[in-house]
């Protein structure tokens, strides 16, 4: 040993003894020189930085690592040809080195715990939360439809751009008879019309759920029947006796499982349907996979001999034909629409498929069930893999940061004899290790993970009840550690590569710097991770300043404290309008006397519920038609039908005129009806709307309803978004007219209290006085559906923010630890500097002036990545643009504050330098 250089404590001394007598005679000097090389490359710099330490507090972690000694001397015994033949020991050699080293690099983790933990924390938020989204994607995205042949399913809607750009209706019947006789590339074809029935039970009536489908529709859906049978094609024959079939979860609930009722009657409204099944478990409408939104099956017995009519409110899909493709079908579809004219003149004209562009399109049924789902989901994949990458970067570090402090003894290694393979195969097992582990905690975060996005995740997203990461899943974490792993691996041998073997072996203990290289390297790590997070911060702050922008948008109605429930009465043949108004009109009264309550009505058209629709209306003005066509639009609207008080309840400002009253509807013959702006600036644009007249359903010789007032728009889906070309209708038609005829109403209370729902069972009570039979059904408050309009932004912004948080929170770490690390390895220059007479504050300035290099190239990058991957987010964005300044210009202050408090601490610890302590290391 060099005389002055560093001795090993006596107690580590004499475990290196023992350790030698285990060790095989031919191997035990080599074996002697790797593990003193290896210790005292772990007990100087512990001298130098510990030196006002006891010797026992000093020596004990030591002999702790030299304790390690033990197995690989008892490890070395195959290589002793004494023990095993040429051949066989050759053999076993490559298993059991395998063995040995992945010995080793355990043991060498496990002697670092705060760092492996905190390398195998961050690879596991990386990764889980990589695990998390592509398990919501893998669902939702990629096979969002557990049904059978679900590749050659898809769904029919008809484009219709004259009305309005991206209008899209749902098939008639005419299309199913037509479409189902004469394509060949379709063998299956079905439609479905959602609804509901009255149903009393002992504890009063209920709102039963319904869904009429054609006989098609429960083979393609994939139905089996856990008691009975399905529904079949005498079914549904025009004329034949009404059957039902019932969802499993339904006879659960509301008839005990009782098997027995299979053969009976159920009264469902004010009739009675023969139950001959009972659905297995998971049968749901494409559009509702994986709820139990349907209570009843019913068959649609549409007659194929029509009559038909130009009502298209029937969602549909088909099942292609085996052989046919997507794009064949289309064709076909394209060319059956130009003959809709011929086959049907009654119901289709000329001008609606060839001026309007009316035209049937086929899309995968996926795609139409999943919607626009994927943008936010395909979204927060990007973000979690940015999150990733710098997890890795910032776990890359610390790999590096340790080699940096192992070069010494690896040096010594390699003269002693190991080769380059040994080191690589060391440094790979270390890796996949660390990634391993970080694969299975992944695992579990997304376990938890998952179960609570679907909690969060917006309404309509499909297949999300009981979702848990599986085995495609696992396969892509563990495909991804194996990535990681690799890239560990990669940057710790390229950092080897550049501490040479004889600049180790040459630079005694004392040297604390290291080559520019790995210096570089790490640098670079820091600034991904800077750009990395920057980007996460930008794409985060756009969608917190796009629901600030819809939060501020005035949507035209006042949701707070407003209870909406829809109310169905049972018809016991009450079908004439007076006498149901004479009902409609008793409950309005009764709750408008209830304490609390300031208003009420009835409407059947919520803001915001994608309704209203678009149906022709007529005008006596003969140039109506020509001016619309001229101006490229149709004489199509929203039609709702209301009754007084519902403006009022709803708080939607009265522009022009009055609103409806009740003596409108005590006296129908007036026709009066109220228009949206939107609708009197469509239709009589620059002019007034007062004592223009209209007709409903597209009638052109009346009766005619007179316009008396002009309402605010109100919102049709989403908030900014287009505004509902509507009309509202009376309640009570003008007599012997027809055009419109609404089942049931959405009744509209405002209250004066915080929470309406509190006011729910005073209303039902209301309402039973005047209609003991008329079930309440889907309270809600409408500040719900303005949480409804908001919730996929809302839902990815919350995302995006927590993953730019822990982005923060890694950068931040990431930067502390390499200027740490920077700091530690200069502190003798640090404490030289200080001796000859730097200021202590210089040499702070210093230190942060290098952190603020990092950051400045951190941000350039991050400001072009930003740029880049918030175009992908342009669909989600209102009221900001994806390269907003003001975005970037906060992001990027967030960032470099963030930066430099962590790179402050140390730059504070070289501050605060001892001269003396620093020379006496040297």
């Amino acid at each position: 040993m060099t005389p002055g250089a560093p001795r090993l404590p006596l107690l580590v001394r004499a475990i290196l003894a023992i350790g030698a007598r285990l060790a095989p005679r031919a191997h035990r000097e080599r074996w002697r020189r790797e593990w003193t090389a290896e210790l005292l490359a772990e007990w100087t710099p512990a001298i130098a930085v510990e030196r006002e330490a006891t010797p026992r507090t000093r020596s004990l972690p030591l002999a702790r690592l030299a304790l390690g000694s033990w197995r690989d001397a008892r490890a070395l015994h195959h290589l002793d040809p004494a023990h095993t033949p040429h051949r066989e020991g050759r053999t076993m050699s490559l298993i059991d080195r395998l063995v040995t080293t992945t010995r080793h690099a355990v043991r060498g983790l496990l002697q670092r715990p705060a760092a492996t933990g905190v390398a195998v924390l961050t690879l596991s938020l990386g990764l889980g939360a990589t695990a998390a989204i592509f398990t919501l994607l893998d669902r939702v995205v990629f096979s969002p439809l557990d049904l059978p042949d679900a590749d050659r399913l898809v769904a029919l809607r008809n484009d219709v751009p004259c009305v309005g750009e991206g209008t899209r209706w749902h098939l008639a019947t005419a299309q199913l008879v037509y479409y189902g006789a004469e394509s060949r590339t379709l063998d299956r074809v079905a439609i479905t019309s959602e609804s509901g029935a009255n149903m009393l039970t002992p504890d009063g009536p209920v709102r039963v759920r319904t869904a009429v489908v054609s006989v098609d529709a429960m083979e393609m859906l994939g139905a089996e029947a856990a008691h009975g049978r399905l529904l079949d094609a005498d079914d549904d024959r025009p004329g034949a006796p009404m059957v039902a079939v019932l969802s499993h979860g339904f006879w659960e609930r509301a008839l005990g499982a009782d098997p027995s009722i299979v053969g009976r009657g159920l009264p469902l409204g004010d009739g009675t349907v023969e139950v001959v099944g009972v659905l297995k478990p998971g049968v749901s409408l494409p559009w509702n996979a994986g709820t139990d939104a349907t209570d009843v099956w019913m068959p649609s017995q549409v007659d194929p001999a029509g009559p038909f009519q130009n009502s298209h409110v029937y969602p549909a899909f088909a099942r292609l034909a085996p052989g046919a493709e997507l794009a064949a079908a289309q064709a076909e579809l394209d060319a059956l629409g130009t003959r809709l004219p011929d086959r049907f003149p009654d119901t289709y004209s000329r001008g609606l498929v060839d001026d309007c562009g009316f035209r049937a399109r086929a899309t995968p049924l996926a795609d139409d069930v999943v919607g626009d789902v994927d943008q936010a989901l395909w979204l927060l994949f990007g973000s979690v893999g940015m999150l990733l990458l710098l997890a890795a970067a910032n776990v890359a570090n610390l790999v590096l940061v340790r080699l940096e402090a192992r070069r010494g003894a690896m040096a010594v290694r390699m003269a002693l004899g190991a080769g380059a393979a040994d080191l690589r195969r060391l440094l790979g097992i270390e890796s996949a290790l660390l990634a391993g582990a970080g694969a299975l905690g992944g695992l579990l975060i997304a376990a938890w993970g998952v179960p609570a996005l679907a909690r969060l995740a917006p309404e309509g997203v499909p297949g999300l009840d009981g979702t848990l990461p599986g085995p495609s899943a696992v396969a892509f974490t563990f495909g991804v550690a194996a990535l990681v792993a690799f890239g560990l691996t990669g940057a710790a041998l390229t950092q080897l590569r550049a501490s040479t073997l004889a600049s180790a072996v040459r630079n005694d203990t004392r040297t604390r710097t290291s080559g520019l290289g790995p210096q570089r390297l790490r640098r670079g790590l820091v600034v991904a991770q800077m750009s990395l997070a920057l980007a996460l911060v930008v794409g985060a702050g756009l969608l917190v300043r796009t629901i600030g922008a819809l939060e501020s948008v005035d949507p035209g109605f006042d949701p707070e404290g407003v209870l909406t429930v829809d109310l169905y009465p049972t018809p016991n043949g009450r079908w004439d309008d007076v006498e149901r108004w004479t009902t409609w009109r008793g409950i309005l009264d009764r709750v408008r006397a209830l304490p609390g309550v300031e208003a009420a009505g009835l409407v059947t058209e919520l803001p915001l519920s994608g309704g209203f629709g678009c149906t022709v209306q007529g005008f006596p003005d003969p140039g109506m038609n020509e001016r619309l066509q001229a101006r490229g639009l149709t004489t199509c609207a929203g039609q709702a039908v209301v009754a007084p008080g519902v403006f009022e309840a709803l708080g939607i400002p009265l522009l022009e005129g009055r609103t409806l009253e009740r003596s409108d509807l005590d006296a129908p013959e007036r026709g009066s009806v109220v228009v949206s702006r939107e609708y009197a600036e469509r239709f009589w644009p620059g002019q007034s709307a007062l004592g223009r007249r209209v007709a409903p359903s597209g009638r052109s010789d009346g009766p005619w309803y007179t316009v008396v007032g002009v309402v605010g728009d109100i919102p049709r889906e989403t908030i900014g978004g287009e505004p509902a070309n509507a009309i509202y209708y009376p309640a009570v038609r003008i007599p012997e007219s027809s055009g419109y005829f609404p089942l049931g109403f959405t009744l509209v209370v405002r209250t004066n209290g915080v929470d309406p729902l509190a006011r729910l069972a005073e209303v039902r009570g209301a309402v039973h006085a005047v209609d003991p039979t008329m079930p309440l059904a889907d309270a809600s408050a409408l500040t719900s559906a303005v949480d409804r309009a908001l919730a996929r932004v809302t839902f990815t912004a919350l995302l995006l923010r927590i993953a730019a948080a822990v982005g923060l929170l890694l950068a931040a770490v990431g930067l502390y630890g390499v200027v740490s690390y920077v700091v530690a390895r200069r502190t003798r220059e640090i404490g030289t500097r200080i001796a000859l007479g730097a200021e202590p504050r210089g040499m702070e300035w210093m230190v942060l002036r290098g952190t603020a290099a990092l950051v400045a190239a951190g941000l350039a990058l991050g400001v072009g990545l930003a740029l880049v991957g918030t175009r992908w987010m342009a669909g989600m964005l209102f009221g900001v643009r994806p390269a907003d300044p003001l975005t970037l210009a906060i992001a990027a202050l967030l960032l470099t504050g963030v930066a430099m408090a962590a790179a402050w601490l140390p730059a504070r610890r070289a501050a605060r330098v001892d001269p003396a302590v620093a020379l006496r290391a040297e």
